[in-house]
């Protein structure tokens, strides 16, 4: 009975949708400051490496075809000499710097959108298996959990800013993501042909870039798609079948991937005394202790009144979906061993779960962890608990002044918190300084120099402000990495670039 009624309360039409217009656009507001600082970032270090042949089909106006050429042939080398990662090279080549430093500004726009795309997709493709009642829920539960990610991605340079790093690990880790729910329209969904068509197609080209992406995501995505496609094979042998082919295809990426010989390069190189981590049974109980330990570190006050805020739309989203919800314990132990498979391959190879743009997709799948089980055990409670006095708050869609509460706990909580720990803030501060400016200003000087083809030698001052919300790295002096200074010489066809 109880079950019955939060299945049929109901939302007035024009105030669901006046909430999802309100939380899209705080999101909007919440993604400004880490948009607009974007305009001063530009590429720096792996950038230059990637791009240095596409970057001259640029300058020479050869066209679309000669760029995917040149594409490829970075993607190839890399391959042999030195990074396995074919998924993700052939795109690393073509950053939006080699259009023109100024077009760098895209990449934030490119990383905040996959965020927020990838999770709002999975969790739509699974709450809307058996009907759409559920989709006007999907923007209040996950949008406040999506601005958490934007205020506190323990990396933003890595994760927002710099291409080759984001791309490489924020941006597969969503399409990941997008692979898993295009697996579960695939095997659950009623898609017309052209519809199926389309989906097998997608879900290919993602198994090879996923496959061969960076080995965190490549590990924790095989997995789940590896368990839920057994579990097809044992309840549901029609539905394997029509997925069976993304086994056999991000096997065949994700092996090609670590037989490269540019891998065997790296792994030399970074590793020439020997693996510094754990033995590979040892690797998984210390993956599954170290991930205990992040969920326990990063589950603070903010996070329970995020689950406060959030629940009493999943309580109705989840009735809506008529998903059953069966086995919770079993749902949350195997999601758990899944999640803590992403840090086994650092764990493996360096005694440590990783950190950058790796400690960035760790969070952000903590994120997506903890909303798949608070929709999981709040499905489970509502379908097989019979909570009478739950009935009354249900129907009114609980009272206005417990959102209010709860929301003004959260801002208060934010509002007394560390604000140099909120990626929003720090921005704010570099372009409010001036720190943003002044390093777009010497950057652009630079660029006048670097693209000045009489200038063979150039050579610069160190530049004199550091914003950390979008700066990798610079130029080094003899003392520093002066690799990156070589990349750049390449990009810019000089012979040498020096910094004083």
């Amino acid at each position: 009975m109880a079950s019955n009624n939060i299945k049929n309360s109901k939302l007035p039409k024009a105030i669901l949708i006046l909430i999802n217009i309100f939380y899209l656009v705080i999101l909007a507001i919440s993604a400004m400051p880490l948009l607009y600082i974007g305009k001063y970032n530009y590429p720096s270090a792996d950038d230059w490496s990637y791009g240095e042949y596409t970057v001259k089909v640029i300058r020479n106006g050869e066209g679309f075809f000669a760029l995917i050429r040149e594409a490829l042939r970075t993607a190839k080398n890399a391959y042999l000499i030195w990074d396995g990662r074919f998924g993700s090279n052939f795109f690393l080549a073509l950053q939006p710097g080699i259009f023109g430093e100024s077009h760098y500004r895209i990449v934030p726009y490119l990383m905040i959108g996959i965020i927020v795309f990838s999770e709002l997709f999975v969790i739509y493709s699974l709450l809307t298996l058996r009907n759409k009642q559920s989709s006007p829920f999907i923007i209040p539960i996950l949008v406040p959990w999506i601005i958490y990610q934007l205020m506190y991605a323990p990396f933003p340079v890595e994760t927002f800013y710099w291409y080759t790093g984001s791309f490489s690990y924020t941006f597969v880790n969503g399409l990941a993501l997008i692979l898993y729910a295009l697996f579960i329209r695939l095997a659950e969904g009623k898609a017309s042909k052209p519809q199926k068509i389309f989906y097998v197609v997608l879900s290919s080209i993602l198994c090879i870039i996923v496959g061969a992406g960076n080995y965190s995501t490549m590990v924790y995505a095989f997995l789940a798609i590896a368990l839920h496609a057994t579990y097809y094979f044992i309840f549901n042998r029609s539905k394997f079948k029509k997925i069976v082919f993304m086994l056999p295809v991000y096997a065949a990426s994700s092996i090609t991937s670590f037989l490269s010989p540019g891998r065997k390069t790296t792994f030399s190189a970074n590793y020439s005394n020997g693996i510094s981590g754990y033995g590979f049974i040892e690797s998984i109980f210390v993956s599954l202790y170290r991930t205990f330990l992040n969920i326990y570190s990063w589950t603070n006050v903010t996070i329970i009144l995020l689950v406060l805020l959030t629940v009493p739309f999943m309580i109705i989203a989840v009735k809506k979906s008529d998903l059953k919800f069966r086995y919770p314990l079993l749902f949350t132990f195997l999601s758990f061993g899944v999640y803590a498979s992403m840090i086994s391959p650092n764990i493996y190879t360096q005694g440590n779960t990783g950190g950058g743009r790796t400690g960035d997709i760790i969070f952000y799948m903590y994120i997506v962890w903890m909303i798949a089980n608070l929709l999981y055990w709040t499905g489970w409670i509502v379908n097989h608990l019979h909570i009478e006095k739950l009935n009354d708050k249900i129907k009114s869609f609980w009272p206005i002044a417990y959102y209010i509460v709860i929301a003004g706990l959260l801002c208060l909580v934010i509002y007394k918190s560390d604000w140099r720990k909120i990626n929003q803030y720090n921005a704010y501060r570099d372009v409010k300084q001036g720190w943003a400016k002044q390093y777009s200003i010497e950057w652009n000087e630079r660029f006048v120099v670097l693209n000045d083809e009489s200038i063979t030698d150039p050579v610069f001052d160190k530049l004199s402000t550091n914003p950390e919300t979008i700066m990798y790295t610079d130029l080094q002096d003899e003392d520093g990495y002066t690799w990156i200074n070589v990349v750049c010489s390449y990009y810019y066809e000089k012979n040498s670039v020096t910094v004083r």
